[in-house]
């Protein structure tokens, strides 16, 4: 490997960084879920409360008992670990004065500050160690104790998990959120829709795979490969060709070339007889990517 192919793995690597960086502050639990390609359940129409055995009450009351019962349990653990490191100190402690009496017993020749100074080192390892192991031990088992949850909060995470699901597929069928996506965006959304209909679909590394954005397999079909663009214009026939060439290079039958701008009337021409689909914006909302 030469010096400009390590550069650019480099480069790569930084840009994945900086993507799961930006999708992880974002704070936006659908953006997390396509770049961890999380598989989604498809839920086809909103979640109602009856059918999961609680009212409208439980969904009010329920947050904020959890969320009560989450800032106690937190608050007992640092309190009982506090304690912990406490009891830590002072064996150290003990074990330092201990072993101070019996250095000065055992050997005169030792002078004063030998001893001060072999008891202290001693001491902050006797209560490190005491106190780390006892924090350890003790928030451990108090985390085994945390309170099991009633079957109302049971069924209220299971309406919520489902609410979440369909709220997330409700969320990709609006154009806003699709033409608000960058290039790396576009590529794990649309592998997340890849998923969601069975195929198996890889978002290969950013830049380094001379057009192939998405291969996708299995279904029982033959593999084929996505190239994502979102560009705020329309897609001349250039790249179609060089996405053609990338499909005949790597013995692809099939491509499929999204842009979320569209494509020219001479992008469109050159593909009619190349096996390559084009999909825009308007093809992904309405699940025509295939």
């Amino acid at each position: 490997m030469n010096n400009i192919e390590r550069e650019k793995q480099i480069q790569q690597v930084q840009r994945q960084i900086r993507f799961v960086k930006k999708v992880f502050s974002s704070g936006n639990l659908y953006y997390i879920w396509d770049a961890l390609g999380v598989d989604v359940p498809k839920i086809q129409s909103r979640p109602i409360l009856r059918n999961y055995g609680i009212t409208q009450t439980d969904v009010d009351r329920i947050p904020y008992e959890q969320k009560a019962n989450k800032e106690k349990l937190e608050k007992r653990k640092r309190i009982i670990t506090l304690i912990c490191i406490t009891i830590g100190i002072l064996i150290g402690l003990v074990s330092a004065y201990l072993y101070a009496i019996e250095s000065a017993i055992s050997s005169s020749g030792i002078g004063v500050g030998e001893v001060i100074g072999l008891c202290l080192i001693h001491g902050v390892i006797g209560a490190a160690g005491g106190g780390f192991l006892l924090a350890i031990v003790t928030t451990t088992h108090l985390w085994k104790k945390n309170p099991e949850k009633s079957e109302n909060e049971k069924k209220y995470d299971q309406y919520r998990m489902d609410l979440n699901h369909y709220e997330y597929w409700q969320w990709k069928k609006q154009k806003v959120y699709w033409l608000s996506l960058n290039g790396e965006e576009f590529e794990h959304a649309l592998a997340a829709l890849y998923r969601n209909l069975g195929y198996q679909a890889e978002v290969t590394k950013s830049g380094g795979d001379k057009g192939i954005d998405i291969i996708v397999r299995g279904a029982g079909k033959p593999d084929f490969i996505v190239q994502c663009k979102a560009h705020k214009n329309k897609i001349s026939p250039s790249p179609i060709r060089d996405f053609y060439g990338t499909m005949v290079h790597g013995n692809y039958s099939k491509g499929v070339f999204a842009s979320l701008s569209g494509f020219t009337s001479g992008a469109k021409e050159f593909a009619v007889d190349k096996n390559i689909i084009l999909i825009d914006v308007n093809n992904i909302i309405d699940g025509e990517i295939l």
